[in-house]
């Protein structure tokens, strides 16, 4: 009989532990570009809050507490679920350090009209584009071919596609773009500044250069001379036009929304957790749109308190 007893005991008590241990569980699914950011993020929250166990998600889970997302998606996907936006990136465009027209470069002033130029296709059916473009066989594009991929990010910010891009597409996360312009003299493409710049070192990576925008003479020097944290306080500070930035958003599963521990962590983020973005090559968010964020969260809790 007390064997039976001991059996129900454990059965119980392993119930119980079950119970506590998925309360106090978090699974985040994120993408290559921001993961980095996100482990420090974790590891600095649960700092004070030993207690809780945060996990990734598998890629083929489908219902994590929390989804990162780097590019916009429609309402129809989101279907009414929490977005907190806790991160930006921005994007610039790049050749190899071996570009073959590397010395007429430097005299170069990239505006609109020319990016455009070099990484879209020309429409057939526009008198402008019609005329032929010797600036465009200076280059091969590479774009990445994934969802998820700063392609989309580009091309939208320059009013086109992204089957509008020209070149060719490169499989996988967008730090192989990197290493497809080093195969090919006449490379160009664009990248997430956490992806350029040695975050060691603050500068930008030996084996690139980046393409000389026409912007402002002193915004210019800091794009070409300065660290990554010079960049990114140019750009949070500045709306530099030619220079595409993404908010990260975290979205927060419906199922979730009634966890407090899922809210506590994203208010955390958008307070402390914003003093290490630039850490890792990302841009904080306006402060506005934060407290706004704070906010809505503070409201959620009162709510949840009722």
């Amino acid at each position: 009989m007390k064997t039976v007893k001991t059996i129900i005991y454990i059965l119980l008590l392993s119930v119980i532990t079950f119970s506590v241990k998925a309360q106090n569980t978090i699974s985040i699914k994120s993408e290559k570009l921001v993961s980095p950011l996100l482990s420090k993020w974790v590891s600095e929250y649960k700092n004070n809050n030993s207690d809780l166990h945060i996990e990734e998600a598998t890629k083929n889970k489908n219902n994590p507490d929390i989804e990162i997302i780097t590019t916009n998606k429609p309402d129809s996907v989101l279907q009414g679920k929490e977005v907190f936006y806790i991160v930006q990136y921005a994007l610039l465009p790049i050749v190899s350090k071996d570009y073959a027209y590397i010395d007429n470069l430097e005299k170069e002033k990239f505006n609109k009209k020319k990016l455009k130029e070099i990484f879209f296709e020309r429409d057939l059916l526009s008198d402008e584009d019609n005329k032929p473009s010797k600036l465009a066989d200076k280059f091969i594009v590479y774009s990445g071919n994934k969802k998820e991929s700063g392609a989309t990010v580009f091309a939208s910010h320059f009013g086109y596609a992204t089957n509008d891009l020209r070149g060719k597409r490169i499989a996988g996360d967008d730090i192989f773009l990197l290493n497809a312009i080093q195969k090919d003299s006449k490379g160009v493409s664009f990248n997430s500044l956490s992806y350029l710049y040695d975050l060691s070192s603050r500068q930008l990576k030996n084996d690139i250069k980046l393409l000389p925008l026409d912007i402002k003479k002193e915004h210019r020097a800091t794009l070409e001379s300065a660290t990554i944290d010079d960049v990114l306080t140019l750009i949070e500070n500045e709306d530099i036009d030619l220079i595409p930035v993404q908010r990260i958003g975290l979205v927060v599963n419906k199922a979730a929304n009634a966890n407090p521990e899922v809210k506590d962590f994203i208010k955390w983020v958008l307070t402390e957790g914003q003093k290490y973005n630039h850490d890792y090559g990302f841009l904080r968010i306006n402060k506005d749109v934060l407290l706004a964020q704070v906010q809505q969260l503070n409201n959620k809790y009162l709510s949840l308190n009722k």
